[in-house]
């Protein structure tokens, strides 16, 4: 039996007082429900959305929908990364790709002709914490105070842990290769020196996608909140 906008409505209220606050875990939650019950109300037509409701969370066991919860957020989170794969292999098929490769070379240009009076490696950290800030507070005011509903997506929660938790463990790379130029400059310069700086250049086409993946995660949400708004 198809379910009312009145249904709806209920099931949206109820799955809210169980406690789960991101709207894409909600939505997609509602959806596996709503599919729950309406097969419900297929056998039994005289059965309360209050009781079919119950009966679709009973049988989840005593966890109730917190299995649910913690598929669909490993679910959100394996949806952002592939993503990620996408976008990173849309750019570098476009020639958007010129965008990070051009802000690398100039970091790498600049590093190189200071080198003579500072490190190189230096240069090169101060550079991407200087973008690492400015990426940052460009990706908070646009997402975390210009469009709020956001903050309540695992999607946008997962993209800005991704987002600041990479610049920490690049800023412990270059301490881990400052110790080691000390002990043996040689191989730093030959292997360890390009495997950092293409660990920058990733990091740099990364933070050019972080937008387009997020916006791309949080409309795959929309499309299903749409269609349960039209609904209810």
């Amino acid at each position: 039996m198809k379910l009312s906008k009145e249904d709806i409505q209920i099931i949206k209220s109820l799955i809210a007082k169980r406690g789960f606050t991101h709207v894409d875990v909600q939505y997609e939650i509602l959806d596996h429900v709503a599919c729950k019950i309406e097969a419900l109300r297929e056998e039994n037509p005289n059965i309360s959305i209050e009781e079919a409701f119950k009966q679709v969370h009973a049988s989840f066991g005593p966890l109730g929908f917190s299995v649910l919860e913690d598929s669909y957020m490993a679910l959100i989170q394996k949806r952002v990364w592939s993503n990620i794969k996408s976008e990173a292999k849309a750019l570098f098929s476009s020639i958007q790709i010129l965008y990070p490769l051009g802000l690398f070379t100039i970091i790498y240009l600049l590093a190189n002709l200071l080198r003579d009076r500072v490190d190189f490696w230096l240069v090169f950290l101060t550079s991407l914490v200087l973008f690492t800030v400015a990426k940052l507070i460009y990706f908070f005011i646009k997402y975390h105070f210009k469009q709020k509903d956001l903050r309540k997506y695992r999607s946008y929660q997962i993209s800005s842990i991704s987002l600041v938790g990479t610049a920490p463990f690049l800023q412990f790379y270059i301490h881990a290769m400052n110790y080691i130029e000390k002990k043996n400059p040689v191989a730093l310069d030959h292997w360890l020196g390009s495997i950092f700086i293409f660990a920058i250049l990733v990091w740099i086409t990364y933070s050019f996608i972080i937008d387009k993946v997020l916006n791309k995660t949080v409309q795959e949400t929309k499309k299903l909140q749409e269609l349960y708004q039209e609904l209810g």
